[in-house]
């Protein structure tokens, strides 16, 4: 199907589904930047052909020389070895993929980055030769060149730092091979995000495999979604960009449509809370009002108040008059005791005097001395007649009675002053009750009739409540409502639907020749037991091995490295097979021998990368690794770079 026509399909079928026309739709997706890609673009070969850099080791006093070159490189199984360690074989491969990305990976170490000053790399690309040319000293400089067929030289750009650099290669190879970037959307705390365009430093990535197997393709975690994007791209799987785009302008919409959500759920947070202080308030205003009386009911309090006022003020006057009546009774109670009292003693006193003046017996008159008869004391025995004045003589029987009788009445006296005195106590408490209650009365009637010096308090109680449920009223309406779903997302979502449906009719396929081509690979690097894989959609590896199945993530190191290099083959291989693969042909890999236990493991992934190299004629293979019998028997002559012994490669 023509691509023109396949686009118009995709917008048609998208806007079925939302039920607008397609021009909308095509209107809303554009301004997304979002655009069809129905047809992979065809595939171009990368070669390189010539590896130079030079420099000075060790420091500015002492400077050492080197260099290294090697040229008329050409495709097949390239190997750099050393018979030590530490001899620069990683170097080589490090300075290729700084060429080819523009900027230095955080495998070349710094002060060996500091040393090289100079540096080019020879490439092509289909028939097309270029250079890069790079001088490094107190930053970098350099030049981008074409050669024509004639030899001639043209400089295709330049640059003068480290950003511009990786931004010539960038755009150049992007350009060249007619990549589109990738976007992801990138999460940034709890509401922030943004999009962000994956180039040529991530789709580089495939070309490499270092020490780190964590990835089955490329060098960025699953959870990035970019591995998987890697190999639609590579395999030539349509729509992959047009599928990255929309996924990525979906996760930014969502996150724009939470943070508007939770804007919405804090300002309707807010509004409850005002409305809820409002209502708190009113609520308050009209208990107050409750409590106002009306006119009536406060003039019928007043008149009862009043009418209670009199009868208090007329039960505290009479009290006044028990009052004062009962402290002149009191006043006669004590008095009276007093007089009993004192006559008591006085009776008391007269008997004890009396009992001592009779019992003297006087012989003569006091006064004339004149003596008394003896007729006259035995008159006074029988007569109780004085025998000196002739006056009767009381006998004890008649002041004993007397006494009891006085006796009785002091008593009678202090029970009337006691009784008096009870009564004046219980008629003061009535009267300081009583004008207790009499002050309370008072300012009950004082504070109503102060609710008529104010006759306006109802009248602003009645305005404030007004204003108040107004007030509720106008923040009710104020309340967000929920928003509906943009329609910008809704047709987003259904073009999400739409291209993922496109993408897996055609990478099903891809995928499923894909996993059968990773175990003929696999079983050529030595794993013989591996009887089947499936390399899922999400770009999870299934294992089988015999009858046990296991996972990528769960192998051995040096079975990952086996699983990485087959799997980047496979995509070669099927997508060379089925004329739609974009893989630009090189494969670099670091090391290979510090993961593989035996000489065996490492004979058969020599030996197969050197029958797959054969296989395609314009894949380029470039490994580094201590030097071996292995590795040596599987290269051609002249396909080597070797540092012997204590040598260095440069």
């Amino acid at each position: 199907m023509k691509p023109k026509l396949e686009n118009r399909k995709w917008l048609e079928s998208i806007a079925e589904q939302v039920q607008q026309d397609a021009e909308s739709v095509e209107q809303i997706l554009s301004s997304y930047q979002i655009q069809p890609s129905p047809v992979v673009p065809a595939p171009k070969r990368l070669l390189i052909r010539s590896i130079f850099f030079s420099g000075d080791k060790g420091s500015d006093e002492s400077p050492l020389p080197f260099e290294f070159r090697w040229e008329e490189l050409s495709s097949g199984f390239w190997a750099i070895l050393s018979d030590k360690n530490l001899r620069g074989k990683s170097t080589v491969l490090e300075v290729i993929r700084w060429m080819l990305r523009g900027r230095p990976a955080d495998n070349l170490q710094a002060d060996v980055r500091s040393w090289i000053k100079q540096v080019r790399l020879g490439f092509d690309l289909e028939e097309t030769s270029f250079e890069i040319e790079v001088s490094s000293g107190s930053g970098i400089e350099g030049r981008l060149s074409r050669y024509s067929k004639t030899g001639n030289r043209r400089t295709v750009n330049s640059f003068g730092n480290e950003d511009e650099f990786e931004d010539v290669m960038s755009n150049f190879f992007m350009h060249e091979f007619r990549m589109e970037t990738l976007p992801v959307h990138r999460s940034l705390g709890e509401a922030g995000g943004k999009i962000v365009q994956h180039g040529w430093q991530v789709l580089s990535s495939v070309l490499f495999i270092g020490t780190d197997y964590k990835v089955l393709v490329g060098e960025l975690p699953p959870e990035s979604g970019l591995p998987i994007r890697l190999t639609q791209m590579y395999l030539g799987v349509p729509w992959v960009s047009t599928l990255s785009s929309i996924k990525a302008v979906i996760a930014e919409l969502n996150r724009k449509e939470l943070a508007r959500t939770r804007l919405q759920n804090d300002a309707l947070e807010s509004v409850n809370d005002r409305i809820k202080t409002l209502n708190t308030e009113l609520d308050s205003k009209k208990q107050e009002w409750d409590k106002l009386p009306t006119i009536a009911i406060a003039t019928n309090r007043i008149s009862d108040l009043t009418t209670k006022l009199n009868e208090d003020r007329s039960i505290l006057r009479k009290l006044d008059r028990e009052i004062i009546e009962a402290n002149s009774a009191f006043e006669a109670a004590n008095n009276t005791l007093l007089e009993d009292r004192r006559d008591l003693q006085n009776h008391v006193d007269a008997t004890a005097a009396d009992g001592v003046f009779r019992a003297l017996e006087p012989s003569c008159c006091p006064r004339c001395e004149h003596s008394i008869s003896k007729s006259k004391k035995e008159l006074e025995s029988t007569s109780n007649a004085c025998s000196l004045c002739g006056e009767a003589i009381h006998g004890d029987v008649d002041a004993a009675e007397i006494e009891r009788n006085l006796r009785h009445r002091l008593e009678a006296s202090k029970q009337a002053k006691s009784k008096s005195a009870s009564q004046l106590k219980s008629l003061e408490e009535q009267q300081l009750r009583q004008q207790e209650s009499l002050a309370e009365l008072e300012a009950t009637l004082l504070n109503e009739a102060k609710k008529f010096e104010k006759p306006s308090k109802r009248n602003e109680l009645a305005k404030e409540i007004a204003v108040l449920e107004a007030r509720i009223e106008e923040a009710g309406k104020s309340i967000p409502e929920n928003m509906e779903k943009q329609i910008d997302l809704v047709v987003l979502e259904a073009a999400l639907v739409e291209t993922e449906s496109r993408v897996k009719a055609v990478q099903e396929d891809i995928l499923t020749k894909v996993s059968q081509a990773i175990v003929k690979y696999a079983n050529r690097f030595g794993m013989i037991n591996l009887t089947s894989a499936t390399l899922r959609g999400n770009l999870s590896l299934i294992l089988s091995k015999g009858d046990e199945q296991t996972s990528y993530s769960k192998v051995t190191a040096g079975e990952k490295l086996r699983l990485k290099v087959a799997t980047v083959l496979a995509m070669i291989s099927v997508g060379t097979q089925l004329g739609v693969g974009r893989y630009p042909g090189l494969l670099v890999i670091d090391s290979p021998a510090a993961q593989e236990v035996t000489a065996t493991d490492l004979a058969q992934l020599m030996a197969g990368l050197q029958e797959v190299a054969l296989e395609h004629e314009q894949l380029q293979v470039f490994i580094a690794s201590i030097a071996s019998e292995v590795i040596l028997d599987c290269v051609k002559d002249g396909h080597t770079r070797r540092a012997t012994g204590d040598d260095y490669l440069w």
